[in-house]
């Protein structure tokens, strides 16, 4: 995946609208883990902003939630 070319696009193009709950419920078991949230840097500064956009995405779900009805 970090070898395509497209990954950028793809990232930006990301349909963030359309998360789901259960996209979510399966997103949060990924977060739980202290692998996840460690720093980064060290190992590789691409993963570490996926994890990142990951995250971004996490919260946008949440204020989304808010914000749509």
């Amino acid at each position: 995946m970090l070898t395509d070319i497209n990954l950028l696009k793809w990232l930006l193009d990301y349909p963030r609208d359309d998360i789901t709950a259960p996209i979510i419920t399966e997103l949060d078991k990924h977060l739980a883990n202290p692998d996840f949230n460690k720093d980064m840097t060290k190992i590789s500064e691409v993963a570490d902003k996926l994890c990142c956009w990951v995250k971004a995405m996490r919260k946008y779900y949440d204020v989304n939630c808010i914000v749509k009805p």
